[in-house]
């Protein structure tokens, strides 16, 4: 995990946004045994090969960008079904 979060702030952009958004659903859902414990990683990063270079310059961008990154998130965990 922690080589997944310096990839997303090397990239820049709402990488990191999106980075935090999916490992908050993807932490959730272990926690409510829906996700094992190595699919955390799994879904962070299926969420972090999306393109998230867009400019975090406005909070309406960082919002969008993170319901977006949650969205995802919570179908590849749909689709994972342990």
């Amino acid at each position: 995990m922690l080589s997944l979060a310096y990839r997303a702030c090397s990239l820049g952009g709402l990488y990191p946004a999106c980075y935090n958004a999916a490992n908050e659903v993807a932490v959730a859902a272990f926690l409510g045994d829906t996700l094992g414990f190595m699919g955390i990683a799994e879904c962070t990063a299926i969420v972090l090969d999306h393109d998230w270079s867009g400019g975090a310059d406005s909070l309406d961008s960082i919002l969008d960008a993170d319901r977006r990154a949650r969205d995802i998130a919570r179908s590849f965990i749909k689709e994972c079904k342990r």
